[in-house]
């Protein structure tokens, strides 16, 4: 019997806020802010999380580890926040008006930026003690993360009719990716520039913080979705209704499975691309950083073209498309790194197609399983469940991060080269493909 069974489609159309939008999303300002708010957001958080792993890759070589435990604690450390805060998360963005939560999110963000920068004037980074106050840093980082996501998410469905949300969640996951291209591509590239003023790169990340803030003015005033509900010990998990209302739609909690093996699988991606990248194929930081971006650019490429095919529905029969897609596409992988027949040319060209095509696919999977978790629920549990659903992905991410690190240790300990780890990206996907057997669901059959 497949783990996710079920034929029936439901969307609960209950929503009936005086906010929500029906005529699209072109010239939809408020839309336009919401974009350009996550995407700033997105921005900052690659931008500083891969400035630190690239780090975190130099105080490896220059104590001579073995095996890589900053990069994982690194994963750690942004991952965990979500695991704690996703609950009360969605808690807040249910109790309050999730524009709201959206504006003070962003000025949160400033003074975590704010913070890397004081550590970067006043510590030298080759030091412990410098990358462990950074690791810090990037704990908070994950929390204002952690606390903006299902208002993010959970607002889309206020704002925008239904038929809009396929191609929303489209434009959202793709400028998404595409701040994690332009962010994580930087990011090596102003490592080498200012090597000795690294400053100046959290400086850049505070303006942009700022930015980001002043777009969220645009986003439209929503009404809290649930301005009566009290606070109790289990909103800061998963409130008992929530949780019963998830567990009891089998449906929906298989989507939301499915959707945690693409976050899971994303958090292996980014260690596993800079360790072989600069480890096995001996790339600079800025070239290491441009073959991370291309997971980015093919993740944004596969959300904007999976929107487009989903034809204003829920489509799950791309969503085996693409995991069909990623087994062939991590098995590539490992031929590009382990093969001696490429010249280093040509090596660099085929790993970085490898890379869009992962990305792609990962974009293709993702899209109609975000769609439906963000649907399903009736409007006054919709934060609570993106809460959910947000603790699910990032415990999926922190595992992510121990894993990588039993990889890297098993690596260590047979002496096999870095491209090898692809390969359990190809499995994973396997497994799901197998498993998720749905049919796509009916028309939403609203007018």
């Amino acid at each position: 019997m497949p783990l996710w069974p079920g034929n029936q489609w439901e969307i609960k159309t209950t929503l009936k806020a005086k906010t929500r939008e029906t005529n699209g999303l072109r010239g939809n300002a408020s839309f336009a802010g919401l974009t350009v708010t996550q995407f700033l957001g997105a921005f900052n958080d690659n931008l500083y999380k891969q400035l630190l792993l690239l780090i975190a890759l130099d105080y490896r070589a220059l104590h001579k580890l073995g095996n890589d435990p900053f990069q994982a604690i690194a994963t750690l450390a942004f991952s965990i926040p979500f695991v704690l805060l996703s609950g009360f998360a969605g808690f807040l963005s249910d109790r309050f008006s999730k524009r709201s939560m959206i504006v003070v999110c962003k000025v949160l963000e400033i003074g975590v930026m704010g913070a890397a920068m004081a550590a970067f004037l006043t510590g030298e980074i080759s030091t412990g003690e410098t990358l462990a106050w950074l690791i810090v840093v990037l704990f908070f980082m994950g929390a204002q993360s952690a606390l903006f996501g299902p208002s993010k998410y959970g607002i889309l469905p206020e704002m925008l009719s239904e038929r809009d949300l396929p191609a929303a969640n489209g434009v959202i996951q793709m400028t998404t990716f595409l701040a994690i291209i332009f962010g994580t591509a930087l990011s090596g590239f102003l490592k080498d520039a200012f090597s000795d003023q690294l400053w100046i790169v959290s400086g850049l990340c505070v303006v942009i913080a700022v930015f980001g803030t002043l777009a969220s003015l645009l986003v439209t005033r929503t009404p809290a979705a649930s301005p009566r509900m009290k606070f109790s010990p289990e909103c800061l998990i998963v409130e008992r209704s929530a949780c019963r209302y998830i567990l009891g739609d089998r449906q929906l909690l298989g989507a939301m499975l499915a959707y945690v093996v693409f976050w899971f699988a994303g958090a292996l991606m980014l260690p596993m691309t800079n360790l072989v990248a600069r480890e096995q194929l001996g790339y600079s930081d800025t070239t290491t950083s441009i073959c991370v971006a291309f997971i980015g650019l093919g993740i944004a490429a596969g959300c904007l073209v999976c929107g487009r095919w989903s034809g204003g529905r829920v489509r799950f029969s791309l969503v085996r498309l693409g995991g069909r897609g990623l087994v062939f596409a991590s098995l590539a992988l490992v031929l590009v790194s382990n093969g001696p027949m490429f010249t280093a040319s040509l090596r660099l060209v085929l790993f970085c197609t490898g890379l869009f095509l992962t990305g792609f696919l990962a974009g293709v999977f993702a899209v109609p399983l975000q769609v439906f978790v963000q649907a399903r629920p009736p409007a006054h549990f919709t934060g609570r469940v993106l809460g959910a659903v947000g603790l699910m992905n990032w415990i999926g991410i922190t595992l992510a991060a121990g894993f990588y690190f039993l990889l890297t240790q098993f690596k260590a300990a047979t002496n096999t080269d870095s491209g090898w780890l692809f390969l359990s990206v190809g499995v994973l996907f396997a497994v799901v493909v197998g498993c998720f057997r749905q049919p796509d669901p009916p028309p939403s059959r609203e007018k």
